[in-house]
């Protein structure tokens, strides 16, 4: 019965071998299921990646911010030592002087040598703090000065990178 319906028996009987098929398919979905979540779920997650982003800039930005603060301490703790260094070296040409007027003892002119050793180890501590918080604000900047190309382009200086920002201000305040 299904043979007479669908003509099986006729096409088996003319059947060629080097015959061939042209045909088209194509699919128009109507309802896809999970989209609206899977874009929701994007959006999110888009959403989260932008604050952990700001978040981590903040992060660099403070992190250089403290960085740059230790190194004008260790500045400031540098010119303190060399100009206590001074101020000792200046004493113990006083007191040999006084030591060949005959004024001091030689207690008192070794005690103002021990002062000086003492004050050039603390000159040299300062110093080497200095150079570590230098190379500290190097290694910073040359990690932020990676940018994207939009900031490259700008310039120099970009309104949107807060590295940019804080830079403008502290160029605003030394022209004041």
């Amino acid at each position: 019965m299904l043979a007479k319906f669908n003509n099986y028996t006729e096409y088996f009987s003319h059947f060629q071998r080097n015959n061939g098929e042209i045909g088209v398919s194509f699919q128009v979905p109507i309802f896809v299921p999970g989209v609206r979540s899977a874009t929701a779920q994007g959006e999110a997650d888009l959403s989260r990646l932008k604050i952990e982003l700001a978040n981590a800039r903040n992060r660099i930005v403070s992190e250089l911010a403290d960085s740059l603060r230790a190194a004008r301490r260790a500045q400031t703790a540098a010119d303190v030592a060399r100009l206590d260094l001074e101020v000792t070296r200046e004493q113990l040409s006083v007191d040999l002087a006084q030591f060949q007027e005959g004024r001091q003892t030689m207690r008192q002119v070794d005690e103002a040598r021990l002062a000086e050793n003492d004050r050039w180890i603390a000159f040299y501590d300062a110093q080497y703090a200095l150079e570590k918080a230098a190379g500290t604000c190097s290694a910073w900047t040359a990690a932020c000065s990676i940018r994207q190309p939009s900031c490259r382009s700008a310039g120099g200086l970009c309104r949107r990178c807060p590295l940019d920002k804080r830079r403008a201000r502290q160029r605003a305040s030394c022209a004041r």
